[in-house]
């Protein structure tokens, strides 16, 4: 992995889900998601976001978004996995 740490790769995959909006599609509007006010900050303040984010807080909104997206693409059936190419879950 040429020198990353598993939290460096991790946080990218973070930025990732961040950047790319929710897979549930853009008018899904889940109050409680904990990166939604994230995506609506500008590019600096995501980048000191970005900067000063855990690794906990990074594992807590990958298990959240893992099971949000379980919930209501059960509920809509509409597949949310896979559109950010799969991230590595927070167990491994």
């Amino acid at each position: 992995m040429s020198g990353q740490t598993d939290f460096t790769v991790r946080k990218e995959d973070f930025h990732s889900l961040v950047i790319q909006g929710c897979p549930l599609g853009n008018d899904f509007n889940n109050s409680k998601c904990p990166v939604r006010d994230v995506r609506k900050l500008t590019a600096k303040k995501q980048a000191d976001y970005f900067n000063n984010v855990s690794e906990e807080q990074i594992v807590n909104i990958f298990k959240y978004h893992e099971d949000c997206c379980s919930f209501f693409s059960f509920l809509i059936l509409k597949p949310c996995a896979d559109k950010f190419g799969g991230h590595p879950s927070p167990n491994n």
